[in-house]
């Protein structure tokens, strides 16, 4: 948790900074629906409606931009009464499953018009992804926390009819790394809507 509220702090004085230093900076606050996908969707194959983002962006030039992002989706799953394995044992019963996913990213973001209401625009995102993992199981749970290396590339449009405000749509791809001792990944699409500040 104190990692979480260190990296939420760095992205608003980033904000703060960088607004003072330089032109245009814009923070968008989207709802985000969550899609698992691969060994992600084999633990939970529910997507997430439970999900938001926000990214702080400030251009350096007519066409780029650069800034940072942090999002969370919470997903779930009620497993069927079966038999599962866990290792070397065999429990039957009914399994609930529950992920928590936070993504943090710095980011560069290419625009394709340079002066118009709309913005279509390509991004991509270097950082890190944390996780929370726990799967119950009648009187048995487990727990699993961990930070793994990600990368989001990032396609969407804004449109702003006015020039304190806006709308954005997206679609990111969060694609999450292994780490060498777990064999769980938690790639995820998110498609977002939502709103644009521009200061």
């Amino acid at each position: 948790m104190k990692n979480i509220l260190k990296i939420i702090s760095l992205i608003a004085m980033s904000q703060f900074f960088f607004t003072d230093l330089h032109a245009q900076g814009y923070t968008s606050i989207q709802y985000h629906l969550g899609i698992p996908v691969g060994d992600f969707k084999d633990y939970i194959e529910n997507s997430s409606y439970s999900g938001m983002a926000i990214d702080y962006n400030f251009k350096v030039s007519p066409s780029f931009a650069i800034g940072a992002g942090i999002g969370w989706n919470a997903f779930y799953e009620r497993k069927p009464y079966a038999t599962y394995e866990d290792g070397t044992a065999s429990l039957s019963g009914i399994q609930y499953r529950y992920s928590n996913v936070m993504p943090v990213h710095l980011t560069g973001q290419y625009f394709f018009l340079k002066e118009s209401n709309w913005q279509p625009y390509a991004s991509f995102g270097v950082g890190t992804l944390f996780s929370n993992r726990t799967t119950d199981m009648g009187l048995y749970r487990w727990n699993e926390d961990a930070w793994r290396f990600s990368l989001k590339p990032e396609a969407g449009v804004t449109y702003s009819p006015w020039h304190f405000a806006g709308l954005k749509a997206s679609v990111k791809y969060n694609q999450v790394f292994k780490k060498p001792d777990t064999d769980e990944g938690h790639s995820f699409w998110t498609v977002g809507l939502g709103v644009v500040f521009i200061k």
